[in-house]
């Protein structure tokens, strides 16, 4: 029988050939032989994680921390857990236990995302900041920063960090993004395109940065270069209802109602949850006489969210169910 340092081994050749099922093959052959060993647990679960493989991975970060309660990586691991399925509470306890054991800077900035999804502001500042004190050439760190000041009307102090990011890291394809945007907000349009083509450039992958450069095309009239960003963006993520919407605006503003009205349903038949989309339709029925409809649409979009401050001043605008129209 091998042993489990030879499967380990064996583990991390396929891991560095990205062939992470066999990775996790090999763990459970080690595991099977020393199920006491807390570190193959830890391993094995990241690998689950990896693959959202997400019950297995809790239950072995969790059989880690039976084995070694003083384990921090399980910790992390439970909270990067948590927070890839949307429970951002539970994964804010488990990357404050991880760093109640270890703090490191990573740790810090971890928890400073998942706080600032739960709209924890000031908390979130001061765990990026805490980050940055511990490691002052973080540039994560420094791009989570950047995103929350931004985000508190201070773009300029954003710029600043996005910039100093990229400086300790020049490939760092979200941080080119992230500024292209900022400076597109300022009127910077020639660098801002500059900056989310390199974007493009260091990752191709990123949905993002085809619909931020499609939006900045648009606003120059480079329509076919911004339909072409923008069904690009549908191809990398074709679930997600943002491209759909920004081509029924594009359709729209070129009075291809067709087109438009087909973009629109299409982005609420992928998440008819989704209030944006709601409301995109909804404006655009009502802009097109399709009153009934578009209110229907309009009353759903508040409901999912009743902050939703255009769709408000929109039904504002409609007679009530029971008014006859004026």
């Amino acid at each position: 029988m091998c042993s489990p340092e030879y499967y380990l081994k064996k583990c991390l050749e396929a891991e560095e050939d990205k062939r992470t099922f066999k990775a996790i093959e090999y763990l459970q052959l080690a595991l099977a032989i020393d199920s006491m060993d807390a570190f193959l647990w830890v391993r094995l679960g990241y690998f689950q994680k990896e693959v959202e493989l997400f019950d297995a991975a809790l239950d072995s970060f969790k059989r880690a921390i039976e084995l070694d309660a003083n384990q921090p990586l399980a910790y992390t691991g439970m909270g990067a857990v948590a927070a890839d399925t949307g429970d951002y509470e539970t994964a804010e306890e488990c990357f404050q236990k991880s760093i109640d054991l270890k703090p490191l800077a990573c740790r810090y900035v971890f928890l400073g995302d998942v706080q600032h999804r739960l709209n924890k502001i000031e908390k979130a500042e001061c765990s990026f900041l805490e980050a940055l004190r511990i490691d002052p050439e973080y540039e994560e760190a420094m791009y989570n920063l950047a995103h929350l000041l931004r985000d508190k009307g201070k773009e300029q102090v954003a710029i600043s960090l996005f910039k100093k990011a990229i400086e300790i890291d020049p490939d760092y394809a979200a941080a080119y993004r992230e500024l292209g945007f900022s400076l597109r907000g300022m009127g910077e349009l020639e660098e801002a395109e500059r900056l989310l083509r390199i974007a493009v450039t260091l990752d191709e992958s990123d949905h993002w940065t085809h619909l931020y450069l499609a939006e900045l095309l648009e606003n120059q009239d480079k329509t076919v270069e911004a339909e072409q960003e923008i069904l690009h963006a549908y191809e990398l993520a074709p679930t997600e209802p943002l491209p759909r919407i920004m081509l029924g605006n594009l359709y729209t503003s070129q009075g291809k109602k067709t087109e438009a009205e087909q973009n629109y349903r299409y982005a609420v038949d992928l998440n008819s949850d989704d209030a944006q989309s709601c409301f995109k339709l909804a404006q655009f029925l009502i802009d097109n006489d399709e009153v009934d409809e578009g209110a229907q649409w309009l009353d759903k979009a508040l409901k999912i969210e009743p902050d939703h401050e255009k769709a408000r001043l929109l039904r504002e605008m409609l007679p009530k169910p029971d008014e006859p129209p004026c």
